[in-house]
């Protein structure tokens, strides 16, 4: 494109307004995780790649609106790598992004809707005390809750599979599991998991949906995915509900 910008770094997200078509890439390989940003890194975080992605495209768009994915796809690594607290800050680090864009947008004329593709096999487990810190161990009311039957203390969060299962031996015929995280968040402490794999797997369970603006009333109890698509034609009326009549509604009083 002769009028095209291809970025490489952060520096280049603040001059792309001249530009007709804009084309990312910042890494060789895969972005950094959150925890790995240092001040002077020249990679855009999810949020700072969403403030640009939503100047530039209310620049463009004007009255006519536009459509914005963002994904906060180092959430689906941690999780395959069994590190949990990873992708806690991963997640927290999506919630930013989600921030921003609400921020910047309002919820009067937008439709901003959080989901995900599928979950992991991360579980919540212990009779944990209210406050205690959910990426360190079980801390309960008695010995009982706060040990296995090894006698040892366990962790809150836990897979069904995955890369934990192999940090276990067995001393003397009795299996011997990892130790604790010795500290809050430790990145990439791997938790443990029921079935040895080298990388842990999607889940099976439902996801959340959550969303704010026009139509999202519509987004409620259980959908099938292709609902989510029919809801943002709906509120954007455009495709199938382009002629609804408060959409043709709208078109006149415009």
């Amino acid at each position: 494109y002769p009028n095209g910008a291809f970025l490489t770094n952060k520096t280049g997200l603040d001059d792309l307004m001249e530009a007709d078509k804009v084309f990312g890439l910042f890494s060789w390989s895969y972005m950094p995780y959150e925890d790995q940003y240092e001040p002077d890194y020249e990679v855009p975080t999810l949020e700072e790649m969403t403030r640009a992605a939503i100047d530039y495209l209310q620049n463009k768009a004007g009255d006519d609106g536009f459509f914005l994915m963002v994904e906060g796809g180092k959430i689906d690594h941690a999780h395959h790598s069994s590190h949990a607290t990873r992708a806690l800050s991963e997640t927290i680090g999506m919630e930013k992004a989600v921030q921003a864009a609400h921020e910047m947008l309002g919820d009067e004329e937008t439709l901003i809707i959080v989901t995900a593709d599928h979950a992991h096999t991360m579980t919540i487990g212990g009779y944990t005390g209210r406050f205690s810190d959910i990426t360190m161990e079980v801390h309960g009311d008695g010995y009982e809750a706060d040990h296995a039957a090894d006698h040892e203390a366990f962790n809150i969060l836990s897979y069904g599979n995955g890369a934990g299962f192999m940090k276990m031996n067995v001393t003397d015929g009795e299996i011997v599991r990892l130790a604790s995280p010795e500290t809050s968040r430790e990145y990439e402490y791997t938790q443990s998991s029921g079935i040895p794999l080298g990388s842990e797997t999607h889940g099976g369970d439902d996801v959340g949906i959550w969303a704010t603006g026009p139509m999202s009333h519509l987004f409620h109890g259980t959908h099938q995915q292709s609902y989510i698509a029919h809801v943002m034609a709906y509120s954007a009326c455009i495709g199938p509900h382009a002629n609804k009549e408060r959409c043709t509604a709208m078109s006149k009083r415009g």
